[in-house]
C-alpha cells in the first residue's frame, strides 16, 4: 500500500481531534482511505500501520500487532497462549479462511484432572501455546514481509519500554497484587523501584526481547524445539506442570472453514468455527436479532436492550451446553442454522426477562 495514513487506536491525521485531552477518554473517529489497523493497544496499532508503510498487506500487520500485543497489553497479548485469525482474502484470491491456534491440553491431561476446590492458577493450568505457530502459518500462508521484519518492532517495544496506559497500569497493578506468590512474575512485570504502575510509566520487558529476538533470528522452532522450549520443559518440571517436550514439539496450528452467515439478506457475516464458542455465539445471535426491527426503538433505548440481552442469554446457554473441540466432540449443525435462530426468538418475551 502506498499513502497509509497514521491510523491506530489513536488519532488519525485525517481524523478529528479527541474530544477530551485525556487520551483514555477520547471518543476516536477514524476516517481513511488505504488502511487502518484497530487493537486495545496504541503502541501495537502504531506497529500494524508501520507494516503497511513498508509495503505490507494485512496479515503482515496483523502478524506484528499479535507480537506487539505480547508486549504492550499484558493482560491479553501474548505469545505463551493462543487463538484463532480470521483473513479474508482479496477478490478472486480464494475463501475466507480460518487459522485455529488455539492452546491444547498437554497429552498427561485427563478429564477429571481439577475438583472445585483445586485452584487452577498453577502450572499443571497451563496448555500448550499455539500463538508462534499461528502466526507462522498466517506469515507463510498470506504475508509479503519477512518474518524477522514482522517482530522487529515488539522486540523495540520490550527492550526500549512502552508508555503504559491507564487500563494496562490497572491490569498489571491487578494482577501482581493478586499473585504474590510468583516470584517471577512480580520480577518481570514489577515497577522498577517498587510501587504500583500508573498511566504515563515505562514499562521495559528485556527478558520477552530477549525472546522475541530469538524467535526472529531462529524461527518458530526456537520456541517449540529449543531454548525457549527448553525453559518451559524446566519451568513445567518446576511446577508440577504437563507440559513435554513431546507436547511442543507436536503442536500444530489447523487451518479451518469459517462459519458463515448473511445478516438481513444483505451482509455476508464470518465467524472462527468451533473449538472457538465465540463465533458460534455470534450466528446465533445474528440469526435471531434477524427477526426483530431495531430500529423500530433508540439504541439504548430498553426495548433494544431487552432484545439484546434476550438473545446473549440463549447463545451463552447453547455456549456452556454443546461447543468443544471438534476432535472429540460433535456438535450440532443445528445451533447456527436460520431456523433455530427463528426458534429461539419466538420464546422471547418482549415484556419479561427469561430465568
Amino acid at each position: 500500500m502506498s499513502d497509509v495514513p497514521e491510523v491506530s487506536i489513536g488519532q488519525a491525521m485525517n481524523s478529528p481531534a479527541p474530544s477530551t485531552s485525556n487520551p483514555d477518554e477520547a471518543t476516536h473517529y477514524v476516517e481513511a482511505r488505504n488502511g487502518v489497523v484497530v487493537s486495545v493497544s496504541s503502541p501495537a496499532s502504531d506497529v500494524g500501520i508501520a507494516m503497511l508503510k513498508k509495503g505490507g498487506n494485512a496479515v503482515d500487520a496483523a502478524v506484528a500487532t499479535a507480537f506487539a500485543l505480547a508486549v504492550a497489553y499484558p493482560l491479553a497479548g501474548n505469545i505463551g497462549g493462543g487463538g484463532f485469525m480470521l483473513v479474508h482474502p482479496a477478490p478472486g484470491d480464494g475463501e475466507p479462511v480460518v487459522i485455529d491456534y488455539r492452546e491444547m491440553a498437554p497429552a498427561a491431561a485427563w478429564p477429571t484432572m481439577y475438583t472445585k476446590q483445586e485452584s487452577q492458577f498453577t502450572h499443571r493450568a497451563v496448555a500448550t501455546p499455539g500463538t508462534v505457530r499461528g502466526l507462522e502459518m498466517a506469515h507463510r500462508r498470506f504475508c509479503s514481509l519477512p518474518w524477522e521484519m514482522l517482530l522487529e518492532p515488539a522486540i523495540d517495544l520490550a527492550r526500549n519500554g512502552y508508555i503504559v496506559d491507564r487500563a494496562v497500569a490497572a491490569s498489571t497493578n491487578d494482577t501482581l497484587a493478586a499473585a504474590p506468590e510468583f516470584s517471577e512474575l512480580q520480577h518481570v512485570y514489577g515497577k522498577a523501584g517498587g510501587g504500583p504502575w500508573s498511566a504515563g510509566d515505562r514499562m521495559m520487558l528485556p527478558d520477552l526481547a530477549n525472546t522475541l529476538q530469538m524467535l526472529a533470528v531462529q524461527g518458530p522452532d526456537a520456541f517449540y524445539r529449543g531454548a525457549v522450549a527448553e525453559q518451559i520443559i524446566a519451568e513445567m518440571a518446576r511446577g508440577e506442570g504437563l507440559i513435554t517436550a513431546d507436547d511442543l514439539a507436536c503442536y500444530q496450528a489447523v487451518e479451518r472453514r469459517p462459519l458463515g452467515a448473511r445478516y438481513r439478506g444483505t451482509y455476508d457475516v464470518f465467524a472462527p468455527p468451533p473449538p472457538s464458542a465465540g463465533g458460534q455465539c455470534l450466528i446465533q445471535a445474528l440469526a435471531m436479532l434477524d427477526v426483530f426491527d431495531l430500529t423500530a426503538s433508540d439504541r439504548w433505548s430498553p426495548r433494544t436492550l431487552h432484545i439484546m440481552s434476550e438473545v446473549m442469554r440463549r447463545a451463552h446457554r447453547d455456549r456452556a451446553r454443546y461447543p468443544g473441540d471438534p476432535a472429540f466432540v460433535e456438535i450440532p449443525d443445528f445451533l447456527v442454522s436460520q431456523k433455530y435462530g427463528r426458534k429461539n426468538a419466538a420464546s422471547i418475551d418482549l415484556l419479561t426477562a427469561t430465568p
